[in-house]
């Protein structure tokens, strides 16, 4: 590995991501929240033709600002409107973010760094997820993590006497598009991280008035672009609601994604594996590195901690508001990996990451095994919620194919302790990354088949009926998206009760969930019942 060129390791690790991430990213439905919302309104953008103004149901939708809606709009219109193109932009998220790791790691130190680093990013579990989902995170974090690359290669030419302003104009730039992609989160992290780290470098100077002035130019024309351009279309409240949206997230529990403080702590520890298990043995041990190295370990630090400290004290908890405490755990794991790699793990090692990764493989083969044998289940009485078991009762053929991603990371854990020096090392990550791909390909589709598919198969049948579909006593985004709603020509087409007892024109279509069926009927004379699969119920206004 020592002796590879670096074009060779760009030719493969752009190889790997193209094995990983763009194969199969239609297969399974996008996922009601998030990557429904986000297509949709990018799909809304193409029917309407309007592209700055954010909408969803055709309405002003001030949650999230446009840059990576304009991305998946553009894949849109160059694939076709589909989950495929909807998680495409991602795709390439990954790319790029392998590509930096190896580029970084060069820098920092050398080839076999970066590769170590590529290798053990494509090996966890959620980072590798991510870049096959339609959510805004990958390209938010990659920008947020570049900014802060290039605000180091400032700092470091200004300490050598020879202050570069395209580093930090490069920062401004790179921040600007992060808050135009999800919003001033992306400013805030970044300031968090430069005044901690300014704070343990006993507050010397890091950044001149030149360089400040140079960084925040850049940020306020590229940052406030979709602003500028709201405010004088007419629509300056888009931006007052959208601020109050932000604040909003940081001191209430959002659409009830609350959580215990440490949530994120144990996301990262599952979610990351097994790299969140090499990064814990290495933050907080003191290695020698070279001057440059230790600042950006520093720097890594302060990002880690940072973020996740702020999205532990914020109210709302999703699951990958802490996705960017991958980027500097996977830079700690890949430290500890060169620096162990001819050593033998310790006791302590071996204990937390057997028990972690076995704890993964009991889950992936319990996965399967639930689905098989369903009906003990149902009949054991452990559960309680109606809407749950009726998901359970989806027909899907389980077979002995679906236990490969417990099988594969098992034998990566065995081949880690039979294994000596760095064939374990290699087994280990081999078996991760082959497990994890595994799993995305056979059993994320069999849990989307139970949780939402039987709902959006019946959206997807009515995408050539000039008809009206709304939710009844749950939310969601899956009914615009899949019926492929058109622009609607009547101004009460969202409002619940106008399509209960108003004087509409079109056929109405009503889905509550089980858990409502009762309630409705009782409630709704003027509804005839057509049926009712998985949890999911079905109406139909009479005319």
């Amino acid at each position: 590995m020592k002796n590879v060129k670096f074009r060779h390791a760009v030719l493969g690790v752009i190889a790997l991501s193209v094995i990983l991430y763009y194969p199969f990213l239609g297969m399974v439905h996008l996922f009601d929240w998030d990557e429904i919302n986000f297509a949709e309104a990018a799909r809304e953008m193409l029917v309407t033709g309007n592209y700055s103004a954010v909408q969803i149901d055709y309405l002003p939708f001030w949650e999230k600002p446009p840059l990576f809606l304009w991305m998946q709009a553009i894949s849109m219109n160059l694939i076709g409107i589909g989950d495929y193109a909807a998680r495409f932009p991602n795709a390439i998220a990954g790319t790029c973010t392998l590509f930096l790791f190896l580029y970084l790691g060069k820098r920092l130190k050398n080839i076999q760094f970066g590769l170590i680093w590529v290798a053990l990013y494509a090996s966890s579990l959620l980072p590798q997820l991510y870049f096959r989902s339609g959510i805004i995170d990958p390209w938010f974090n990659l920008f947020i993590f570049t900014g802060i690359w290039f605000a180091h290669e400032y700092v470091k030419t200004k300490k050598e006497e020879n202050e570069n302003l395209k580093y930090i104009a490069f920062a401004g730039l790179s921040i600007g598009l992060g808050v135009m992609t999800k919003g001033p989160v992306a400013l805030l992290i970044f300031l968090l991280v430069a005044f901690v780290y300014w704070a343990i470098s006993r507050f010397k100077v890091i950044f001149t008035i030149k360089g400040i002035v140079t960084f925040l130019t850049v940020f306020a024309i590229t940052g406030s672009l979709w602003f500028v351009i709201e405010i004088a279309s007419g629509r300056a409240y888009i931006v007052e609601d959208f601020i109050m949206y932000q604040i909003r997230l940081l001191q209430t529990q959002d659409a009830g994604h609350g959580g215990p403080f440490l949530y994120h702590w144990y996301v990262l520890l599952v979610g990351c594996f097994p790299l969140s298990i090499l990064a814990a043995f290495q933050l907080f041990k003191k290695d020698k590195y070279s001057e440059s190295s230790l600042q950006f370990n520093q720097i890594m630090l302060v990002l880690f901690w940072v973020v996740l400290l702020l999205f532990s004290l914020v109210k709302t908890k999703i699951i990958h508001y802490s996705s960017l405490c991958y980027f500097p755990l996977s830079y700690f794991a890949a430290n500890y990996l060169v620096a162990h790699l001819n050593d033998r793990s310790g006791r302590g090692f071996n204990v937390v990451l057997f028990t972690l990764g076995g704890l993964l493989v009991l889950l992936f083969v319990g996965v399967p095994y639930v689905g098989m044998n369903v009906d003990l289940l149902l009949d054991s009485g452990l559960m309680n919620d109606p809407f749950a078991e009726a998901n359970l009762q989806a027909e899907i053929n389980w077979g002995i194919i679906d236990f490969l991603p417990a099988l594969l990371l098992l034998l990566g854990l065995i081949g880690f302790s039979v294994y000596n020096n760095k064939r374990k090392w290699y087994s280990l990550v081999a078996g991760s990354l082959l497990s994890f791909t595994a799993m995305g390909v056979l059993l994320i589709p069999k849990i989307e088949l139970i949780t939402q598919n039987a709902a959006i198969e019946f959206y997807e049948s009515k995408q050539n009926e000039d008809c009206y579909i709304k939710t009844y006593e749950y939310f969601s985004y899956a009914h615009l998206y899949y019926s492929r709603k058109q622009i609607p020509d009547d101004a009460d087409h969202f409002k619940l009760e106008y399509l209960l007892s108003g004087d509409v024109t079109k056929p109405v279509y009503i889905v509550c969930k089980i858990t409502s069926k009762d309630q409705f009927i009782e409630s709704q004379e003027n509804f005839d019942l057509l049926y009712e699969k998985n949890g999911f119920v079905f109406f139909k206004r009479i005319q």
